[in-house]
């Protein structure tokens, strides 16, 4: 039992931080495109899915003047 409850401890050691490196990237890709990054430059530095990347980026708020530049 005890073996058990460490193996499912473990487990969700790991999903916690894959979780937590998810969160850190969408940070990275939302701060990016706030300093005037592209979509192929942030895909550079944060290795996701395109499709990933713009339902992050969908949510971040931009301001006027940063929209216009895309």
């Amino acid at each position: 039992m005890t073996v058990h409850l460490s193996r499912r401890l473990e487990h969700l050691e790991n999903e916690h931080a894959a979780i937590n490196k998810k969160i850190e990237e969408k940070n990275k890709a939302i701060k990016l495109r706030k300093q005037g990054k592209t979509y192929v430059d942030i895909l550079r530095a944060v290795p996701v899915a395109k499709s990933t990347l713009a339902l992050w980026l969908k949510e971040a708020k931009l301001s006027q003047a940063q929209n216009q530049k895309f």
